[in-house]
């Protein structure tokens, strides 16, 4: 019974190591393309880095241009703005009196609490 153990033995060994050569030559194949991709992966030239530079000032040049516009737009803003408070202040200072009855403007309506004589009603104040 011995004797026909040989033959098992021997073709499952051929088997196994067909099984085991596969694996190793597939994990080798495996291992070169890794190395393939990784040499195809070249650093960038000289000139490409110069042109990356060269694009990376303009930006910051870009940049810096907007910033100033901007801020002379913000100066011009504000010269308006306060122009404009100074003329509101101006024309505050040249109110119509209740006495002056709008000096004719269609637009002039008196202030709230002021009666027919031009007289102005103070209410919730208390003569001490």
């Amino acid at each position: 019974m011995f004797f026909l153990l040989i033959p098992v033995v021997a073709i499952l060994g051929g088997l196994g190591k067909s099984i085991v050569e596969t694996i190793v030559q597939s994990a080798e194949r495996r291992h070169q393309m890794t190395l393939a991709a990784r040499q195809n992966q070249t650093q960038p030239s000289g000139s490409e880095l110069t042109a990356l530079r060269a694009e990376l000032t303009a930006y910051k040049d870009a940049s810096t241009q907007y910033d100033v516009s901007l801020d002379h737009v913000l100066q011009r803003i504000e010269h308006r703005l306060d122009r404009l408070e100074g003329l509101m202040n101006a024309n505050d200072a040249v109110q119509p009196s209740v006495n002056d009855k709008g000096n004719g403007n269609p637009m002039y309506m008196p202030p709230s609490g002021a009666q027919e004589d031009g007289q102005v009603q103070v209410v919730g104040r208390r003569n001490l």
